[in-house]
């Protein structure tokens, strides 16, 4: 007796999602915690002999590698980002954070650049205010005395010759 809904029918869409729903199961949390592992890596610097000086997520020595597998182990094991993160800050003390915190005396190091930036725009602006107006206030030179100027140019015996070697110059 035929049933009026074959089973074949939905038997493949569901083996399809059954294994779709068992990939993403098994590649998912190994992608989330890859994304996890560099954000991690990102936050801590580089605690090497040669002092490097660059941030985990960027380094190629040895001892980043070493690190990178700590934090992998670290998270299989269940612990969170910011437990990782507090761990290192505990091993090696705030000079492993790659950007300071933003609390405390550390708040400065977020607030005085920008207030840098500001007083030095004020500075430049009112320098240059100040030279604005001492051009205003210059008095122009009189048309008698421009000319008098000029007129010494004229007799100057150094201009005369300075004129007679361009000229020899350029033929």
């Amino acid at each position: 007796m035929k049933s009026k809904f074959p089973i074949s029918n939905f038997q493949f869409p569901l083996k399809n999602l059954f294994l779709i729903l068992l990939l993403a199961a098994i590649i998912l949390p190994t992608a989330v915690q890859a994304l996890s592992t560099r954000e991690i890596e990102g936050k801590l610097m580089c605690i090497c002999k040669d002092k490097c000086g660059k941030v985990l997520a960027d380094c190629t020595c040895g001892t980043s590698d070493i690190y990178r597998k700590e934090i992998r182990a670290m998270l299989s094991e269940g612990k969170k980002d910011q437990d990782v993160v507090a761990h290192y800050v505990k091993r090696f003390g705030e000079k492993v954070l790659s950007a300071p915190t933003k609390t405390g005396f550390n708040l400065t190091a977020w607030i005085v650049p920008f207030l840098a930036l500001f007083a030095g725009g004020w500075g430049i602006n009112k320098i240059v205010q100040s030279w604005v107006r001492k051009r205003k206030s210059a008095p122009a030179i009189p048309k008698e005395e421009a000319e008098k100027n000029k007129a010494t140019d004229k007799e100057d015996p150094y201009k005369k010759l300075m004129d007679e070697e361009l000229k020899d110059f350029d033929e």
